[in-house]
C-alpha cells in the first residue's frame, strides 16, 4: 500500500515536471512509466534479501487454476487503465495541439484524485480474500474501505471545486486560465473512477468475473461517447462523468448483492 501511494506521488510530481518542460500529453502519460520504474527499483532494493533466498516448495500449486484467475485480473486492470487514460489520447487526435495541452493539464490534476487512494484498495484486497476463504461476510470491510476512499477523494475533488483557480495554477502554471473550467469537473470524474476501481479490487478478491462486462461496456461507451460529443473539452469530461457514474451504480449493486 505504501509503495502504491509512493507510485502515485512520484507519478504526479514527474508529470508536473514533464508537462512543465513542454512534453504536454506525452509527459502526462509518460509519468506513469517514471513512477513505476522508480518505485519498483526502490522496492526491489528494500527486499533484496528475500530475493536472494530460495523459494519454498508449494505443494498445492496448480498453474492452470492460477492462470484462470490471472486472466480476469489482467482484463479488469486493462479496462480500468483504458477508461482513465484513453480520453487523453482521443482528445489529442480530435482537438488542436493547444487544446490537447490544456486537457492534459486538467487530466494531470484529475489523476491525483484517482491514484492517491489506491493504497486502501491494496490493503482491502487481502483482507476480503481472507474472510472469503473462512466463509465470513466481507461487507463491513467493503463499507469501511468505501468510506475511507470517499473521504480522500471528496477532500481532493472538493478542494479543486472550491479553489479551481489555485489548482489550475499549480498544475498548469501560466496556462491556468484555460484549465480553470475543467479541473473541478475532472476532479469529480476521477473521484467516481477511484471508487469504481476500489469496487473492482473487491470483486476480484471474491473471485468474481461477471463485473468485467460492466468495464467492457464502459470502455466502449466512453470511446463512442467522446467521438460523438466533443464540441468542447468540457463535453469530453462530462462523458467521463456519465460513464463513471454508470459503472459506480452497477458495481455497487453487484457488491452489496453478496449473501452472508
Amino acid at each position: 500500500g505504501g509503495a502504491n501511494i509512493a507510485n502515485a506521488v512520484v507519478r504526479l510530481l514527474s508529470a508536473v515536471v514533464l508537462v512543465w518542460l513542454g512534453l504536454g500529453v506525452y509527459g502526462a502519460l509518460g509519468a506513469g512509466i517514471v513512477g513505476a520504474v522508480v518505485v519498483s527499483c526502490v522496492v526491489v532494493y528494500l527486499f533484496r534479501d528475500i530475493l536472494k533466498g530460495g523459494a519454498p516448495e508449494v505443494q498445492d500449486f496448480r498453474p492452470t487454476e492460477t492462470l484462470r484467475y490471472l486472466v480476469p485480473v489482467f482484463t479488469a486492470m486493462f479496462f480500468i487503465i483504458l477508461l482513465t487514460q484513453i480520453d487523453v489520447v482521443i482528445v489529442k487526435a480530435l482537438f488542436s495541439r493547444e487544446a490537447a495541452g490544456h486537457y492534459s493539464y486538467a487530466a494531470l490534476a484529475g489523476k491525483a484524485v484517482l491514484f492517491l487512494p489506491e493504497g486502501i484498495s491494496l490493503v482491502m484486497f487481502p483482507r476480503v480474500s481472507e474472510l472469503r476463504a473462512k466463509g465470513e461476510p466481507t461487507r463491513r470491510v467493503l463499507v469501511l474501505s468505501l468510506l475511507a476512499v470517499a473521504v480522500l477523494v471528496t477532500a481532493i475533488a472538493g478542494f479543486y471545486a472550491i479553489f479551481p483557480g489555485f489548482t489550475a495554477y499549480i498544475f498548469a502554471g501560466g496556462k491556468g486560465k484555460e484549465v480553470v473550467n475543467l479541473v473541478g469537473l475532472f476532479g469529480f470524474a476521477m473521484a467516481l473512477f477511484a471508487v469504481v476501481k476500489l469496487l473492482a479490487y473487491y470483486h476480484l478478491a471474491l473471485e468474481r468475473r461477471g463485473f468485467i462486462l460492466f468495464f467492457v461496456a464502459g470502455g466502449i461507451a466512453e470511446v463512442v461517447g467522446i467521438m460523438l460529443f466533443h464540441n468542447t473539452l468540457r463535453q469530453v469530461v462530462l462523458v467521463l462523468i456519465f460513464v463513471g457514474a454508470g459503472l459506480l451504480v452497477s458495481n455497487l449493486l453487484l457488491a452489496f448483492k453478496e449473501r452472508e
